[in-house]
């Protein structure tokens, strides 16, 4: 075995938590925010397609298929976030020929999504779209949308699935150089595919879902390359693409639960848009808004998990307990942080932040009210993604999905639902957000503190680095 490459992942368990924790965290933190310019970046195109109606029609027909959108990302990250962990663990154990099993049978997983997510976008787009809203305007414009999306969806699935196997391994700069140049692509071709320039006809929608197709493409095979490539310290082989079955059911024993909620977060987010739909298209438009706007803030999160998860998984593999609490508490902090500049820029600049995708007065209007329930409990937000984090790292996927599932589903959907009931004040409905995400901190204490109990788990030695 290569020194060099051994090096890169022993780092884990011997450079000091906070610097480690930056230097891993901060490439992916970086990434992950300029990520989120994907769709944001298409919203604010598309909503300035014609006059302000038409692109609030078009905002909304974005809002309509995002849950779809999320559901692939959730399968894709859920995936990602399992083969990561089991990664590091392995790595940290020493175990390097069964972590190579795993990459091959990660990129085996994301052709088999690539093919299903094709097939059913390719015949079922417009009966999707048809789920959660009723306006055939918004129906066309939304499958052609998403149709291209899942057809194509085999960028993404292998893009991120190709950024975690890199990570797991505490290469991050790579990925996020990757990333950053794929989004500007994606912002460059935007305008050109949707408004049409020169001998390229003007799209509208649908070209914003080809101009992130061919970002994502061409991301997903410069990541290919270096995964071929000498700088990969886990080799990918042809012949070993056969199933492992006990490793993808350690993949799915961490990602799994991970996949499970964020699924159910879209369908969620799915119902949620009904019910808005039958008080209100606009509320509609504006839910799609702030879970777009609020990516620029959870990404960096994201970004600091994928620091997080490999970090705490091999020093946990390791045995070094006290290591794990030290990366925890950081992580902690930095991602309250985080929220915390969230909450302030949605309480103070909600009207702001509406305009820059369109002007129409009522949109603002219902906009700046929306986002500032939704975003009242907004700094709690990073800590839990952290804390339900942390239990997938470890390998305690479980908790992680009883904590979300409790956030997002027991209390969000049930509080919407009776909400809407009592009355048709969207205002009312909005307040289910930060009920829902008080409960999800808190339960997330309980959790860690009844996992870092003296008699908690025997098999994790105690010792500092």
């Amino acid at each position: 075995m290569n020194r060099a490459r051994k090096d890169s992942s022993d780092r884990l368990g011997k450079e000091s938590p906070g610097k480690l924790l930056m230097k891993l965290s901060l490439p992916a933190m970086i990434a992950m925010f300029i990520q989120s310019t994907y769709n944001v970046v298409d919203t604010i195109f598309v909503g300035r397609i014609g006059e302000a109606k038409q692109g609030v029609e078009a905002i909304t027909a974005l809002a309509a298929v995002f849950p779809i959108q999320l559901i692939l990302i959730a399968v894709s990250v859920g995936t990602g976030i399992g083969v990561s962990s089991l990664i590091s663990r392995l790595l940290g154990k020493g175990e390097r020929k069964k972590a190579r099993v795993v990459v091959n049978n990660a990129i085996m997983i994301s052709i088999l999504f690539s093919i299903v997510t094709a097939i059913i976008g390719f015949f079922l787009a417009s009966q999707i779209v048809r789920l959660f809203i009723e306006d055939d305007s918004i129906i066309l414009m939304g499958s052609e949308y998403l149709r291209i999306i899942m057809i194509f969806s085999g960028s993404l699935f292998f893009f991120i699935l190709g950024e975690r196997i890199l990570q797991a391994q505490g290469n991050t700069f790579v990925p996020m150089l990757v990333l950053a140049s794929t989004a500007v692509l994606n912002i460059i071709l935007d305008p050109i595919s949707i408004y049409g320039f020169w001998f390229i006809p003007p799209m509208g929608v649908k070209g914003a879902a080809i101009a992130t197709v061919i970002s994502r493409t061409v991301g997903a095979v410069v990541i290919l390359a270096i995964l071929l490539s000498k700088r990969n310290e886990l080799s990918i082989k042809i012949r070993e693409f056969r199933p492992n079955w006990p490793l993808i059911a350690k993949i799915y024993a961490v990602g799994g639960p991970t996949m499970a909620i964020q699924i159910l977060g879209s369908i969620t987010l799915g119902a949620v848009n009904v019910i808005l739909g039958a008080i209100s298209s606009y509320a509609v438009a504006v839910l799609g808004l702030f879970f777009k706007v609020q990516s620029f803030f959870m990404m960096p999160v994201f970004g600091l998990v994928q620091g997080f998860i490999p970090m705490v998984g091999y020093n946990y593999g390791a045995g070094n307990r006290a290591r794990v609490k030290k990366i925890l508490k950081i992580a902690l902090a930095w991602s309250f942080a985080i929220s915390f500049v969230g909450f302030l820029i949605f309480e103070l600049f909600p009207g702001t932040i509406i305009s820059v995708f369109n002007s129409d007065e009522l949109l603002i209007s219902v906009g700046t009210t929306g986002f500032r329930w939704i975003a009242i409990m907004y700094f709690l937000t990073g800590p839990i993604v952290i804390m339900a984090s942390f239990f997938q790292a470890i390998g305690k996927g479980g908790r992680s999905l009883f904590l979300l599932v409790v956030q997002r589903v027991v209390v969000l959907l049930p509080a919407v639902y009776l909400f809407s009931i009592i009355s048709d004040d969207i205002i009312l409905i909005w307040r289910a957000y930060p009920i829902s995400t008080v409960w999800g901190f808190f339960l997330g204490l309980v959790l860690i503190l009844d996992e870092f109990e003296e008699n908690g788990p025997k098999s994790v030695i105690i010792h500092d680095n």
